[in-house]
């Protein structure tokens, strides 16, 4: 996920660095090398999200992309926050790790799983 983004883009490897304390690790050597078992974890898996989906962001602001409105669901609330230019981006990403941490505290409380539904009746779910 962004293996082609982390190394090569000055932006997102500065977010990166912004969280490289708090999570204890390299985001864009984990996110470029994997283990993907490791990345899939909530904890890891929530900031690496928000640093690509920040880093596409960018992208698009430099070739002059404007929305005429930003919206996200789930982590996509973060980068979104930081396209409204609400939050800064470094602080949006301070916030995924704060979220992933949360979420995989709150699944190892309660754990549960999620299931995807398709080309099924309603009555058949």
């Amino acid at each position: 996920m962004g293996r082609d983004l982390f190394g090569k883009d000055g932006f997102i490897d500065e977010l990166r660095d912004g969280v490289r304390d708090e999570l204890g690790l390299d985001l864009g050597e984990l996110c470029r090398k994997g283990p993907s078992r490791r990345l899939s974890q909530t904890e890891l898996l929530q900031p690496a999200m928000c640093a690509v989906s920040l880093a596409l962001w960018r992208r698009l602001d430099e070739a002059k992309v404007a929305p005429c409105a930003v919206a996200g669901h789930s982590m996509g609330e973060l980068p979104a926050l930081a396209a409204s230019g609400v939050l800064a981006p470094g602080d949006v990403m301070k916030l995924s790790v704060v979220r992933g941490r949360a979420m995989a505290a709150a699944a190892k409380s309660r754990p549960g799983a999620m299931a995807a539904v398709s080309s099924v009746e309603a009555t058949q779910v």
